[in-house]
């Protein structure tokens, strides 16, 4: 089994790509051409993504800045990642406010440099989107090494493709 993260908003044309695969079993390598082959990201929504990412930014900021009326980028957006641009905005946020916390500013510090209205409102927030309380988080080495690696929160990412196999493959 391999997966492949791409981007939010990456549209890949599935028939196509599993008509030209069959039933071979390419390589990794070309697999990730074919994919790449494949894959359209919709400018807007790479733009709102991007804008919203941005510390403090709002829907109808980024909306305006794209010449969109705020609901009509809500509606690109559902369309094309399944989630509102808040949910995009308030998930980088809070893996800018925990990769802040892995430098130890202290709580209060990250809480309050990632927009939160207090350091209550920021652990209730860690807890709802990462399932656990900041303290937590730092004590977790596995957690703290995972919100290093790219993902969607205004970083550079890089390569959006990745292919991770499971334990114990062989291949």
């Amino acid at each position: 089994m391999v997966g492949y993260r791409l981007q939010p908003g990456a549209i890949i044309n599935e028939w196509e790509l599993m008509q030209l695969l069959g039933t071979d079993h390419p390589d990794e390598v070309e697999v990730v051409d074919l994919v790449r082959e494949f894959v359209t990201v919709d400018y807007i929504v790479e733009h709102a993504l991007e804008g919203l990412s941005q510390t403090n930014s709002l829907v109808n900021e980024v909306a305006k800045q794209l010449g969109l009326s705020t609901r009509s980028l809500q509606r690109r957006m559902l369309s094309a990642t399944g989630r509102s641009p808040v949910y995009w905005a308030q998930l980088a946020r809070i893996r800018r406010a925990a990769r802040m916390l892995c430098q130890n500013p202290g709580f209060s510090t990250a809480a309050n440099e990632s927009g939160f209205a207090d350091q209550a409102h920021f652990n209730r927030e860690f807890r709802r989107w990462l399932g656990v309380t900041p303290g937590m988080f730092l004590a977790n080495n596995d957690m703290t090494g995972v919100i290093q690696h790219s993902g969607y929160d205004g970083v550079s990412t890089g390569e959006h493709i990745s292919t991770k196999k499971p334990l114990g493959s062989v291949t």
